[in-house]
């Protein structure tokens, strides 16, 4: 198998894939013949990247786009049950979303602020007022190991670009 077949016919779910990095990587899988999953709250972007998809798609297949909020767990069940009854299964999971919010230690909304953190990304470079940010990445990277691990049986690749 070629390297440009090795996507052709995987369902591939990309979680924040309506701008930056979950946007390039959903029009890329595209580009290489996959059935793209793309969510976000953003419905006008939704559309948007989709559009892309279907004309890079050699086959013109249309992504499935379904708005959630990643951060809401009956949302992450929304999204994998349109999935698999969509197409039955899912072979690859890009992990993509993810958010910083500045906090200094000091506040007095740090444990609000953790937890709206740790909701969203479950990064590993510095920077001032963040920490809770990389904290939560660095879980996220364990998380997907794990996950990993887990589904490997069953076919799923899932892998985390830092």
């Amino acid at each position: 198998m070629q390297s440009s077949e090795l996507f052709v016919g995987k369902v591939v779910l990309i979680t924040g894939s309506t701008s930056g990095i979950g946007a390039g990587a959903a029009i890329e899988f595209a580009r290489h013949g996959a059935q793209v999953v793309i969510t976000g709250r953003n419905i006008a972007n939704m559309s948007k990247i989709s559009s892309q998809c279907i004309k890079i798609s050699d086959q013109g297949l249309k992504p499935l786009e379904i708005q959630a909020d990643i951060s809401k767990l009956c949302d992450c069940k929304v999204v994998v049950s349109k999935t698999i009854a969509k197409f039955g299964r899912l072979d690859i999971l890009v992990n993509n979303v993810g958010r910083s919010i500045r906090c200094p230690i000091s506040s007095p909304d740090i444990l609000d602020t953790y937890q709206q953190v740790m909701d969203l990304n479950l990064s590993l470079r510095p920077q001032g007022e963040t920490f809770l940010y990389r904290m939560s990445k660095n879980a996220l990277d364990m998380f997907t190991k794990c996950l990993s691990m887990e589904v490997a049986p069953l076919g799923i690749r899932v892998n985390a670009i830092k």
